[in-house]
């Protein structure tokens, strides 16, 4: 797919493509973050419609100034709200991928200066300068190529998508809030269950920065008795990766937290405990993008 297709996406100005391992969403590449911010060269380009012809297709966010919208939304109703909300603040794409219905991926173009502050928000994302999404392929679970309902990226340039602008982006955002919390079962959160990420996402969703998650996680860690410590660490840290935040933006804080009753042998033993579960978190949610290279949580045009 890769060697055949890609080709005639980068002639219609799709310019940070990468190869996805085949019936997966990771990159076939290793260091591929590195097309977050430059276009591959003709030469890497060519190598890997050679090395990695029947590999999907992906694109770097970044380089071609496209950014994704995200939903995640499993239930019907939830994702047909969801979809209405983004055309009515977005706009309406011509760009529209679907792997497992009813979720659903939406391309536009970022205005001149655009920043998003973040990348998750619970039920859906918005890609802009990190991260990746796959154009062409196979969904692991359904088995089944990703489909474009409407018009398809073969046919549609990146300079041909709708523009969308500062002020759509914080309306969006601000209008999907009711289904943001509920995704995260806000309510059914318990906050005596520290080692429970749900719990610390229902947490993050009442802040509205970075440095608020921060300090409530930092008091958390330090805040609970030895035993629940490493579990309540690992729980913090895949929330605050999940909402977003870069580990380089948090890892000495958590860490400090960590460590502060600990004697000075089991400091040293558990010295990159912190760092583990970031990557761990990282692979999982992103596919490495947020923790090699560390991101800046506002993105900027």
């Amino acid at each position: 797919m890769f060697g055949s297709l890609a080709p005639k996406l980068r002639d219609m100005g799709w310019q940070s493509l990468i190869p996805i391992m085949a019936g997966e969403k990771s990159p076939a590449i290793s260091g591929w973050q590195l097309y977050n911010t430059v276009v591959p060269s003709d030469e890497r380009f060519d190598a890997w419609t050679r090395l990695n012809a029947k590999c999907g297709i992906g694109l770097a966010f970044g380089p071609d100034h496209v950014i994704g919208a995200d939903l995640d939304f499993t239930a019907p109703d939830k994702a047909a709200e969801a979809h209405r909300i983004m055309e009515e603040t977005l706009g309406a794409t011509p760009l529209i991928r679907v792997g497992r219905a009813p979720k659903l991926l939406g391309l536009y173009r970022a205005a001149e200066g655009l920043h998003v502050d973040g990348k998750a928000f619970g039920g859906f994302e918005i890609y802009s300068r990190s991260g990746q999404c796959l154009l062409h392929g196979i969904h692991p679970v359904t088995g089944q190529p990703y489909e474009w309902p409407e018009e398809s990226p073969e046919h549609v340039s990146p300079d041909d998508l709708p523009v969308v602008s500062q002020e759509q982006i914080t309306l969006f955002i601000k209008a999907m809030g009711p289904l943001r919390e509920d995704t995260i079962n806000h309510h059914s959160a318990t906050v005596r269950n520290t080692g429970r990420t749900a719990t610390w996402l229902s947490l993050f969703s009442e802040m509205t920065t970075p440095r608020q998650m921060i300090e409530a996680s930092c008091a958390g860690v330090i805040g609970v008795g030895y035993g629940a410590r490493h579990f309540t660490m690992q729980a913090v840290v895949t929330a605050l990766v999940t909402r977003g935040v870069a580990p380089a933006e948090f890892q000495a804080e958590i860490e400090r937290a960590y460590f502060a009753t600990l004697d000075a042998q089991e400091a040293h033993k558990r010295r990159h405990a912190v760092a583990e579960a970031a990557r761990w978190a990282d692979e999982k949610i992103w596919g490495g993008s947020i923790s090699i290279p560390p991101v800046s949580l506002k993105i900027v045009w």
